[in-house]
């Protein structure tokens, strides 16, 4: 389990007394003026907030936990003396906002973490922890007492939450629980037995009354039905090509995403080339190799994938016209009115499977025809506008005199202003 306790101790004075306890005890607490307002001699858990320095140690206020099996009492006038499990010096009197206790019993591990109540934000820090801490089901209480000086003592929430194995999905219950689930269990057994029984007895009864009737579940509806074989059959087909078909047009997106990146310095390059018949400088001529195999590359996925839509366009249609021949099958009768409402109920859910089969069937040529069309759409090859070397030198050399100009035409006006004034 582990709680959260808000609790805000203040006072007047730099000092306070005496302190608050949290406890965890196997019976219910009474109201004295021992241990901080409860009974010595306590069976379970106690923490302790110590607000005054009862030996003189200067190390108050503290925060201790204790494990008492009600033998033992508490030394008040040490503050405990050397029976706690572990202690931390914090000052939790006079702040701005409720102080937090945090305690957590997990595996047999009692830790212990503390808010200073200086912020409003879940900032807790680390008090102290004890291994081997065996603690029976008890009770939650809290108390308080002053001595000479005063403070008050509140309490302003009180949290419990269970806590359970992370690698378990659910918690588990306790032996009440555990009881009431096995009953309930027990219950349901029963039930399920009683409503099995009077399901026999009520079908044994029902065939002896009506033997020209055959019970629904004695049809052959299993799988020697061709219907049912020829629709599970359609579907696996359709779901393997598409798992195909999806894993093809992945692939040829990736390579489609990463032609733009392969081909502009290629073309560049070309460009060059084309203009001056030698190499472009600082770019490698494999780069040109790459993207042509790249676009090879696509074209073979793209052939590939076309020829697998157009042999699943191909399967669609037959199986689409088996099942229009195997609906258009005549029913014959068989002279049994009862069986003939049966298997009239029958066909009708065949029927139903059948028109939701072609509406898939034809779901899935749509789609087949969407990609086609953004197949035969390949990605359009950017414009690269170059110019020579003699052009760029000449263009470069014109700005560069433009530039210097209008520095000399500034220096100038400026020089004719200093003389002016």
């Amino acid at each position: 389990w582990e709680i959260e306790v808000f609790i805000r101790i203040s006072g007047r004075g730099k000092v306070g007394a005496d302190g608050m306890g949290i406890w965890y005890t196997v019976e219910n607490g009474e109201i004295t003026k021992n241990v901080y307002g409860a009974k010595d001699q306590w069976m379970g858990l106690g923490i302790f907030l110590d607000s005054f320095d009862n030996n003189g140690n200067h190390d108050n206020p503290k925060i201790m936990a204790f494990v008492n099996d009600g033998t033992n009492s508490y030394d008040h006038a040490n503050d405990g003396g050397s029976t706690a499990l572990f202690s931390c010096r914090r000052d939790f009197r006079n702040k701005p906002y409720p102080v937090r206790l945090k305690v957590r019993y997990y595996k047999s591990t009692l830790t212990i973490f503390y808010h200073a109540g200086i912020t409003e934000f879940e900032d807790y820090e680390y008090c102290g922890s004890a291994d081997n801490v065996v603690l029976e089901k008890s009770f939650f209480g809290m108390s308080a007492a002053t001595g000479g000086l005063s403070d008050d003592h509140d309490v302003m929430k009180f949290l419990t939450h269970s806590i359970t194995d992370p690698e378990s999905n659910e918690a588990q219950p306790d032996d009440e629980e555990q009881e009431e689930i096995q009953k309930l269990e027990e219950e349901m057994k029963v039930k399920v037995e009683e409503l099995n029984t009077k399901f026999t007895e009520d079908k044994s009864k029902f065939a002896e009354e009506h033997p020209d009737i055959v019970p629904q579940d004695t049809l052959d509806i299993g799988s020697d039905d061709p219907q049912l074989q020829l629709i599970f059959t359609v579907q696996n087909h359709i779901q393997q090509n598409i798992k195909t078909i999806a894993a093809d047009i992945a692939s040829v997106k990736e390579m489609i995403d990463m032609l733009p990146a392969k081909i502009s310095v290629p073309q560049a390059q070309d460009a060059l080339q084309d203009k001056q018949d030698i190499p472009a400088p600082g770019i490698p001529v494999e780069s040109s190799r790459e993207a042509i195999d790249a676009i090879r590359g696509v074209d073979g996925k793209t052939t590939k994938m076309t020829n697998d839509l157009a042999v699943l366009r191909n399967e669609l249609s037959v199986i689409a016209n088996a099942v229009a021949s195997l609906k258009s099958q005549p029913e014959p009768a068989t002279g049994n009115p009862a069986q003939d409402i049966e298997d009239a109920k029958f066909k009708k859910s065949q029927q139903d499977l059948m028109n939701n089969l072609r509406q898939d069937i034809q779901t899935m040529t749509l789609k087949i025809g969407n990609i086609e069309r953004q197949k035969s759409q390949c990605p359009k090859i950017p414009e690269v506008s170059c110019v020579s070397s003699t052009t760029f030198v000449f263009l470069t050399a014109l700005q560069i005199g433009v530039i210097a100009f209008l520095i000399h035409y500034k220096m100038n006006q400026e020089a004719q202003a200093k003389k002016f004034f």
